[in-house]
């Protein structure tokens, strides 16, 4: 099934998205926050495509959540709602400059370092990685502007990639590669004048190069594209009724989670969640990473093809709809259904969100001016528990992947 594509004129540098907010981070220096739901509900479409434009959009829960519940086996229903996806898909969807103005909540300079590296929303708090620290502020809504003003710097280290999970940042800091900070404290916009910059710098994984890192699970994966990757793995134990203390246990490199992988140049590899992957040579090797298993916590679960031999990759992630690679000269979506969707040209960046309860069938890719906003809609019919390719569903069968981990 083609993704629905969604174009929003502009020149934007980053996006992120986030309980009902598009924060549009501008080359000119502003951040453009808008009413997400509002916007989409501008869009002139038929009456008959509404609910395949929100669950595109705006709910690309509830269908995973209609899974779960087995409704699909009604063949009729399934052909229903694939037609009216593959009509949306077909339709160009462009916003308007006069619907943004409407769906415009705010526009505000931006003050963090800019051109920033990467960034995330965690908490109703905005963590931005750049060549000269890590900085937050509050986006709860409840100040003068969409973003608060008061910027608060939480570390003093260049870093290239963050990411967000069990109150902790992982940062990936290049040469001087993976670390964790500490965010179990409540948010203090004064607090750096009492506890210092650098206060809350937790486990430094290791010195080998990084340039990505995602969450699996509980742990943290390291990307390097100057050697191999390693995962930061931990252990989780329970310390009450409905209290979990994570603690580190060993850093296993890429080489002993793909023991039979052959040497190649240019080999890369990342995770999420339940997927570890590593491409070489046109193929991408896919393991499956349960922690919670002590027999056997990674599995070796198939391969993908990238159907792209020399290319460099740029970088890769897992989404939920499957797995997405820059290459130079394109962006390669290897869908979770098996089929390949190339996204030609060169992005100014882009992301995908695997961990949003709202949005997980997004990619967000920035060109020089515009935002094109893709919808995968196919993932909620495909077998979560053997799906090779993408982050498996909490929603599948009914229930939720965290309930074997004691946290639903």
């Amino acid at each position: 099934m083609s993704p629905v594509k969604l174009t929003i004129p502009g020149r934007y540098w980053d996006t992120q998205i986030y309980q009902g907010r598009l924060y549009l981070f501008s080359v000119d220096g502003s951040i453009l926050t808008l009413d997400w739901d509002r916007l989409i509900q501008s869009i002139p479409i038929d009456t008959s495509l509404k609910l395949a434009l929100m669950c595109a959009f705006t709910r690309g829960d509830y269908l995973y959540r209609v899974a779960g519940t087995g409704i699909l086996h009604d063949e009729e229903f399934k052909a229903i709602m694939n037609r009216r996806f593959w009509t949306l898909a077909e339709t160009s969807l462009v916003v308007a400059e006069k619907d943004i103005n409407r769906a415009l909540l705010g526009q505000q300079d931006d003050l963090f370092p800019f051109p920033h590296t990467d960034s995330t929303i965690y908490y109703q708090r905005l963590y931005v990685a750049s060549q000269s620290g890590v900085f937050a502020a509050g986006c709860s809504g409840q100040t003068k502007y969409p973003v608060s003003s008061r910027v608060k710097k939480l570390w003093d280290c260049p870093v290239l990639a963050l990411s967000a999970s069990y109150k902790c940042l992982a940062l990936a800091a290049g040469g001087e590669g993976l670390w964790e900070y500490s965010l179990d404290t409540r948010f203090d916009p004064s607090s750096s004048e009492r506890s210092g910059i650098n206060s809350h710098i937790g486990n430094h994984f290791a010195e080998r190069y990084c340039n990505e890192c995602q969450w699996a699970f509980y742990s943290i994966y390291g990307s390097s594209a100057r050697g191999s990757g390693f995962l930061a793995a931990y252990h989780k134990t329970r310390a009450g009724s409905r209290v979990y203390s994570r603690e580190f246990h060993e850093l296993i490199s890429e080489e002993k989670i793909f023991p039979d992988s052959e040497d190649a140049v240019g080999a890369y590899s990342w995770a999420a969640q339940d997927k570890i992957c590593r491409a070489a040579n046109g193929s991408i090797r896919v393991a499956k990473y349960q922690p919670w298993d002590e027999e056997t916590p990674v599995q070796q679960i198939g391969f993908l093809s990238l159907e792209r031999h020399g290319e460099t990759i740029v970088s890769a992630k897992v989404a939920m709809f499957g797995t997405v690679v820059e290459l130079d000269s394109s962006l390669v979506v290897i869908s979770s259904d098996g089929a390949n969707c190339s996204i030609d040209g060169e992005p100014v960046s882009w992301r995908v969100f695997p961990r949003s309860r709202h949005y997980e069938n997004h990619l967000h890719v920035i060109y020089d001016d515009h935002l094109e906003i893709f919808s995968f809609n196919h993932d909620f019919l495909v077998d979560q528990r053997t799906k090779i390719s993408g982050v498996s569903s909490m929603f599948s069968d009914g229930r939720s992947s965290f309930d074997s981990l004691g946290l639903s």
